[in-house]
């Protein structure tokens, strides 16, 4: 008998599922960094600076609200967004100013939620890292043009690099965000504004032929050939999954955990026996669910799934197969 075996996977949003058909002729389907500041007498905090100053009549407005704000740990090239700064300057004269931006939390930029933080750095336009310091040394250059009574922007670019598979939650931090005057020590004015993304509890699964990193560039089909089938032959796929948080694993058989043959007429079907990880799970009545705790890696965890073919003696000659839609779906 010939026999042949296929995995088939399919993608939803927050979960995946993969197909294994098996066939016997078997199968299974299973800007930064401005000059050194001339250090000009100090003024006080907070307090505009010297009548006449170029800076006068420029003013810190608002952050705006991040307009894309759901992370995917899986997504090619991380979470990548804009803040956007308003500032307005109703003065005469151009204003050359360095704005500081320091997080809640001093060294490595990052967000909180519970107990998770997702590490995250900001941008300048030129792809300059804007360090996280209220020095204006290590500020962003702007220009605030003149007689701007309406709101003139500063960008800098947000990035959450992917990979960082901590809890779903809203991660949130503090941006304390400065204005100077080029030339002065002394901020001229000061907002603290919030910033957060979200993360969604999120899972993939894969089916390949060995124990290995979760496959990106698999193909979509995966076919297990037993070639002629014989009594007691197995053959293993791995379920490679991973996620942000613990999953839950289903199995279910197309045909009640049987191959039947391709030629309905005949009436015939072998049996087989399918093990996760050593457990036998018996697809004869329905879905078979399995929980699991991934490792919160992009490599993810590796899952065997054993099938070994039952009796063959006396059974009709041709192809077998069945299908087994595996579906993981974070808790």
């Amino acid at each position: 008998m010939e026999k042949t075996n296929a995995i088939r996977k399919r993608a939803n949003l927050t979960g995946q599922r993969r197909s294994i058909t098996f066939a016997a002729a078997g199968l299974i389907a299973i800007v930064l960094a401005p000059p050194p500041l001339n250090r000009a007498s100090a003024q006080d905090p907070m307090m505009p600076g010297p009548a006449g100053s170029p800076c006068a009549s420029t003013t810190l407005d608002d952050l705006d609200p991040i307009q894309a704000s759901d992370y995917d740990p899986f997504e090619i090239g991380g979470f990548v967004t804009d803040l956007r700064l308003r500032l307005s300057n109703t003065g005469d004269t151009d204003c050359q100013a360095i704005l500081s931006f320091s997080s809640l939390l001093t060294g490595v930029r990052r967000m909180s939620a519970g107990g998770g933080e997702l590490v995250y750095r900001l941008e300048d336009s030129n792809d300059v890292e804007i360090p996280n310091s209220i020095d204006p040394v290590q500020g962003l250059i702007v220009t605030v043009p003149a007689n701007s009574p309406t709101d003139f922007e500063a960008t800098v670019r947000m990035i959450v690099q992917r990979g960082q598979l901590t809890p779903p939650g809203v991660y949130t931090d503090e941006l304390r965000i400065r204005l100077f005057e080029t030339g002065l020590d002394t901020p001229k004015e000061e907002i603290i504004r919030s910033i957060s993304i979200s993360s969604q509890p999120r899972a993939q699964v894969n089916i390949v032929g060995t124990s290995s990193d979760f496959d990106e560039q698999s193909d979509p089909f995966h076919r297990i050939d037993f070639g002629e089938l014989e009594t007691g032959e197995s053959a293993t796929a791995y379920v490679q999954t991973r996620s942000n948080t613990d999953v839950t694993i289903s199995f279910e058989s197309e045909n009640g955990g049987v191959m039947v043959h391709t030629d309905s007429s005949t009436n015939s079907s072998v049996s087989y026996q399918a093990e996760l990880e050593g457990a036998v799970i018996d697809l004869s009545s329905g879905p078979v669910m399995a929980d699991r705790t991934t490792e919160r890696t992009l490599k993810g965890s590796n899952y065997p799934l054993k099938i070994t073919i039952g009796d063959v003696s006396g059974k009709i000659a041709g192809a077998y197969e069945d299908t087994i839609t595996i579906n993981v779906t974070p808790q």
